[in-house]
C-alpha cells in the first residue's frame, strides 16, 4: 500500500497541493493584519450609500474569513436617519460580508449585512421611517435572524412583540425588483410575509401574508400615489373562501371593508387604531351550519380565554344571518377583547316564529372526563302556540308561557348536551357555578328528538 501511495502521490505533487492550500489560506488571512480604523469612514459611507441607514458608535472592527470573508463590528448602533431619535437597535457582532478582491485594493464592496439576536425598538415615527425606506430607499442585501421587533406606544408602553426567525431585505438587479421576505410570529401566530416592487414603478407594490394557524392567506396590491393615505385591495383566503378586502391606511388608523356579496359567507367593516392598539369590527356571517358554528366558537373561546396577547384590545360584533337550521335562523354575538381575555358581553339567537334565546351567564369547567361549557339560558317566548306545536306539547300540559329558564351544558369535544334547572316564567335562586351544577339532576341528549322528548317531559312534570 505504501508503494502504491508513493508511486501515485510523489513528493513534488504533495508539495504543490500543500503549497496551493497554504497560499489560499494566506490570501484569505492577510486582511486580518489591516488597520480597519483607517477604513472606518469609507465603510460607513458605503453602508449609508448601499443600505440607506447609518451605523454609529462602532467598537472594534475585525476581519474573519469563515464561513466567507466578512468584517465584524463588536458593538454598534443602527439609525434610520441623521436624527438621534431614529435609533432602533444596539447591535452585537454585526457581520458585513465583503468582496475580498476589492478589500486588497483598500476598497469596500459590501455583498451583505447580517444581524442576529437583536431587539428592534419601533414606535409610530420609526415605523413611518421604515415604511418610507421600503418604498423609496436603496437597499443592497440585509438579513436579520432570531431577533425581536417591539412596537411601543406614544407613552412608551410595548403593545406588540413580534419574534423574527428570518428577515431578508434585498434588491434583485436581475429581475429589477426590491424584495422583503419575513418569517415571524405575531400574537402567538406564525406567519410568512413576502413583498416585492418593480423598481421602475415607485407607487405600486404587492405582497402576500400567510398565517399558519388559523390558515389565512392575504394577497395585496397597494397604491401609494396619495402621500397621506395608502389605498389598497387585499385578496384573502380563509376556510377555502376567497374575499376582496378594500382598505385605507394612514399614520393613525387602518380601515378594512369587505362589502356584502351573495357569493361571500361574511362581510366586514372595521377600524383599527394603532396608538394605542384598539379595534372595532362588525361582521355578518351567513348560511352557517349551527353545529359547526357552535363547535368553532366554543373551541376558539375556550382555547383563547385568558391567553390572548395583553395588548390585543377591541370589540367584535358578529351578526348571524340565514343560519342553516330548522329552528334557529339569526342572532348576534358581541365579544370584548381586553387584558389577555375575550368575553361574550351580549348575545341572542332568534328561534324561528317562536322567540329569542340568550345566554345570561356561562363558564367552562372540567368534570374529570372532559371540558364542559355551561350556559344559563333565558328563552323569551313570543309565540307560544308555535312553540307548543313545534315541540308537540299536549294541550293538557300547556300553560301561559312568557319565559323559559334552563341550564344547558355541552361537551366542547362531542355533540353531547344536558339540560337541568328547568323553570317556567320566573327565575330561581339557583347559584350558577360548578358546585351548584354538581348537585342538580341532568338530562342528556345528542339529537333534537331526544331534546324534544325532554321538553315534553318537563311540561308533564310541571302539571
Amino acid at each position: 500500500m505504501r508503494n502504491i501511495f508513493q508511486k501515485k502521490y510523489n513528493f513534488p505533487t504533495i508539495f504543490i497541493v500543500f503549497g496551493l492550500f497554504f497560499s489560499f489560506v494566506l490570501f484569505l488571512s492577510i486582511p486580518t493584519t489591516y488597520d480597519y480604523a483607517k477604513l472606518e469612514n469609507k465603510l460607513l459611507d458605503t453602508i449609508e450609500s448601499n443600505f440607506s441607514f447609518k451605523i454609529k458608535n462602532i467598537d472594534n472592527i475585525s476581519y474573519r474569513f469563515v464561513p466567507s470573508p466578512h468584517l465584524t463590528m463588536e458593538n454598534s448602533e443602527l439609525f434610520l436617519s441623521e436624527n438621534i431619535n431614529s435609533k432602533i437597535t444596539n447591535l452585537k457582532n454585526l457581520k458585513i460580508y465583503i468582496s475580498l478582491i476589492d478589500l486588497y485594493k483598500k476598497e469596500i464592496n459590501i455583498k451583505k449585512i447580517s444581524i442576529t439576536n437583536s431587539n428592534f425598538e419601533i414606535d409610530n415615527k420609526r415605523l413611518q421611517l421604515i415604511i418610507s425606506h421600503i418604498n423609496s430607499k436603496n437597499i443592497n442585501n440585509l438579513t436579520i435572524k432570531n431577533s425581536k421587533f417591539f412596537y411601543n406606544t406614544a407613552k412608551g408602553e410595548t403593545s406588540i412583540i413580534s419574534p423574527i426567525k428570518n428577515f431578508k431585505y434585498f434588491t434583485n438587479l436581475k429581475s429589477n425588483q426590491k424584495n422583503l421576505n419575513i418569517d415571524g410570529n405575531i400574537f402567538d401566530t406564525d406567519y410568512v410575509f413576502r413583498w416585492k416592487k418593480l423598481l421602475k414603478n415607485e407607487h405600486q407594490s404587492n405582497f402576500s401574508l400567510k398565517f399558519k394557524s388559523p390558515k389565512i392567506l392575504f394577497q395585496n396590491n397597494l397604491d401609494l400615489d396619495n402621500q397621506n393615505k395608502k389605498i389598497g385591495e387585499l385578496s384573502s383566503t380563509f376556510l377555502n373562501y376567497k374575499f376582496i378586502v378594500n382598505y385605507l391606511y394612514d399614520d393613525k388608523n387602518i380601515t378594512l371593508n369587505i362589502k356584502d356579496n351573495p357569493n361571500y359567507f361574511f362581510s366586514l367593516d372595521s377600524n383599527i387604531s394603532l396608538d394605542p392598539f384598539y379595534f372595532e369590527a362588525n361582521t355578518n356571517l351567513k348560511k352557517q351550519k349551527i353545529n359547526e358554528l357552535i363547535e368553532i366558537l366554543l373551541t376558539y373561546y375556550f382555547n383563547n380565554k385568558g391567553k390572548l396577547h395583553p395588548n390585543l384590545n377591541g370589540k367584535l360584533n358578529v351578526n348571524l344571518e340565514n343560519i342553516e337550521n330548522a329552528y334557529l335562523n339569526s342572532g348576534l354575538l358581541n365579544f370584548n377583547f381586553y387584558n389577555s381575555d375575550v368575553k361574550l358581553t351580549s348575545n341572542f339567537l332568534n328561534i324561528r316564529k317562536i322567540g329569542k334565546i340568550k345566554s345570561v351567564d356561562h363558564f367552562f369547567y372540567n368534570n374529570g372526563q372532559s371540558t364542559i361549557f355551561a350556559s344559563n339560558l333565558e328563552i323569551t317566548i313570543e309565540n307560544q302556540e308555535e312553540f307548543y306545536r313545534r315541540f308537540l306539547v299536549p294541550k293538557k300540559n300547556r300553560v301561559k308561557l312568557n319565559k323559559i329558564y334552563l341550564i344547558l351544558e355541552k361537551d366542547i369535544y362531542k355533540d353531547t348536551y344536558s339540560i337541568s334547572n328547568f323553570f317556567l316564567n320566573k327565575k330561581t335562586d339557583f347559584i350558577f357555578d360548578e358546585i351548584g351544577l354538581s348537585s342538580v339532576e341532568k338530562k342528556y341528549f345528542d339529537n333534537f328528538q331526544k331534546f324534544r322528548n325532554i321538553i315534553i317531559d318537563e311540561f308533564k312534570n310541571i302539571n
